[in-house]
Order: C-alpha cells, then sequence, then structure tokens
C-alpha cells in the first residue's frame, strides 16, 4: 500500500521520541540539600537511584508497539487499535510520573524537565498516526463501494 508512507513516519518518529524520553529525567524534586529525581532509568536520591521499572516496561513496550504498528499495515482495523493502545500507554507513562512526582513532593521544590515534551509530542504523532490509518481507512473503503 502507497497509502501507509505517512503514517509509518509518524509512528516511527513517536518510537524514537519514547526511545529518548527513557533516558532522560522527566522531573526532579528539590528538598533542601538533596535530589530526588524521578525517571525511567533513574528514581531515587543521588547516588541511592535505580530504575522505575515500570516507566521502563512501559517505555519499551510502547515503543516496540509503535515499531510493531508499522509492519501491519495490510490490516489497517489492527492498526487503528493498535495506535489507540500506543496513545492510551503513553498517557500512562504520563499519569504514573504525574502520581510519582505527588508522591515524593514533601514540601519540596518541583521542576519538570523539558523531557516530558518529548512524551506529549510522542502522543501527537500516534495520534496523527492514528489519523492517517483511519484516512486511509476510508479511502480503501468508499473505493471498493465503487466496484
Amino acid at each position: 500500500m502507497v497509502l501507509q508512507r505517512l503514517q509509518s513516519l509518524y509512528l516511527l518518529i513517536a518510537a524514537i521520541l519514547l526511545g529518548v524520553f527513557t533516558f532522560t529525567t522527566s522531573t526532579t524534586i528539590t528538598t533542601g540539600d538533596t535530589q530526588y529525581l524521578i525517571g525511567a532509568m533513574a528514581t531515587g536520591t543521588g547516588a541511592e537511584a535505580a530504575p522505575n521499572y515500570v516507566l521502563c516496561i512501559l517505555n519499551a513496550l510502547t515503543a516496540v508497539l509503535a515499531l510493531v504498528t508499522i509492519f501491519k499495515y495490510k490490516n489497517l482495523k489492527l492498526q487503528l487499535k493498535l495506535c489507540s493502545i500506543c496513545i492510551t500507554l503513553t498517557l500512562a507513562i504520563a499519569a504514573s510520573i504525574g502520581i510519582l512526582t505527588y508522591q515524593a513532593m514533601n514540601g519540596g521544590e518541583v521542576q519538570v524537565m523539558l523531557s516530558n515534551v518529548l512524551l506529549a509530542l510522542a502522543v501527537v504523532f500516534f495520534f496523527l498516526a492514528r489519523r492517517g490509518v483511519a484516512h486511509d481507512k476510508k479511502v480503501i473503503h468508499d473505493s471498493e463501494s465503487f466496484r
């Protein structure tokens, strides 16, 4: 199908954005001299920071699902569902970061990093891909109705 090129590009960009987001810090909470980091690869204070496995798994699952969605171009109905699942998982990542930030605040100064824009951009690209797939599905359905 020639129609799939732009959606594949959107899905690839979203997967790359999620991959980059995995290795960045999302939020820093400063209380006195201590800094509490929240991110997929480092959550905690300074030397005690450890990977947050929930965020790592959600990021990896969403990025892999985006890549799988690219190759499901022959099944537009499944591709629509997978795009919707990717959007939902990306929003779940954002919600879990929000929950972790709320739990760790303790009256400290919260600094939301610019890397959170990567999540928002990933949602936008997933939405654009979903919209493109829906458009292609409509075009194919309309062309089949003329037969």
